[in-house]
């Protein structure tokens, strides 16, 4: 892949049931560790998937982390180039133009994707007030799967949760918040990042300007 910031890492961390995936990725140059996801349940082994991928960013000293999930599909070159552009646009619009200080823990900017199919398809888009899908998310005004064409509007909005599936993450942030796995919960691990995201003082915001499609949306191979 060719991008116009010239220092980059493409890694991948494979869970799936054997090796055999991480052996042909490999093949073509790119870096790919496996986890083993044999008795495990899937928010641990993604969780553990999710942390590699952090650990792999500290170690080469990355200043960002795009968290890309395999089973979102767009033009992959222009995603992430447009990403990066947007999260300058988001600083700009939302701390520079305002007059106000740059935070800390830099904010945590994600692309758009529908959990579920169909009428009960929903965007990934969790309200910072009530914990809730946000209005819109769900709605007959059918744009693919189900979202509202209010909620698409191509601005910034803050939220509680996006998800993880496609997310530009500053080093103020991955080097402070591990991905983790707590028997007790429920949560996937990017809910429990956003809880702890949460609580440190972060902010998360859904790009609504990037959609992509989420070719395992019902989640079939997890449950």
């Amino acid at each position: 892949m060719d991008l116009s910031y010239p220092n980059y890492l493409v890694y991948l961390c494979d869970n799936s049931p054997t090796e055999d995936f991480s052996n042909e990725i490999r093949k073509t140059g790119v870096i790919c560790d496996w986890i083993n996801p044999e008795g495990k349940r899937n928010m641990q082994y993604m969780a553990e998937s999710h942390e590699m991928c952090r650990k792999k960013a500290i170690s080469i000293g990355a200043k960002f982390m795009i968290h890309w999930e395999v089973d979102l599909f767009n033009d992959d070159k222009a995603c992430i180039e447009n990403l990066l552009m947007r999260f300058n646009h988001l600083m700009l619009q939302e701390f520079t133009a305002k007059f106000m200080p740059v935070p800390k823990y830099a904010p945590l900017l994600g692309g758009l994707y529908h959990i579920k199919e169909g009428k009960k398809s929903y965007l990934c888009l969790i309200n910072k007030s009530s914990r809730h899908i946000a209005e819109g998310a769900i709605s007959t005004h059918i744009l693919e799967g189900g979202a509202d064409m209010m909620v698409v509007d191509g601005n910034f909005k803050e939220l509680f949760h996006v998800g993880l599936g496609y997310t530009l993450i500053h080093k103020s942030v991955f080097e402070k918040i591990s991905f983790r796995f707590d028997e007790r919960e429920i949560f996937h691990p990017d809910s429990s990042f956003a809880e702890d995201l949460y609580y440190l003082g972060g902010k998360v915001y859904a790009d609504t300007s990037l959609l992509l499609k989420h070719e395992n949306s019902k989640w079939i191979h997890y449950n």
